[in-house]
């Protein structure tokens, strides 16, 4: 997962429930401050981000 990330994120934590827009995510932190990745489904799209309100405006654009 540390590829996804353009510096090194640190150790990764364990992975755990949130949401996106009132949909269920799965995110997970790592040792950084601030670096984290969550991924979610809405409908047909999958949305990855390393930002959670990235994620949250990638949900708004496609209608959730």
């Amino acid at each position: 997962l540390a590829n996804l990330f353009l510096t090194n994120p640190g150790e990764a934590s364990v992975f755990k429930n949130g949401e996106i827009n009132g949909k269920l995510a799965r995110y997970i932190t790592f040792s950084k401050e601030g670096a984290a990745l969550s991924y979610s489904w809405f409908g047909d799209f999958f949305i990855v981000s390393t930002n959670y309100n990235g994620a949250k405006e990638a949900a708004r654009r496609i209608g959730f």
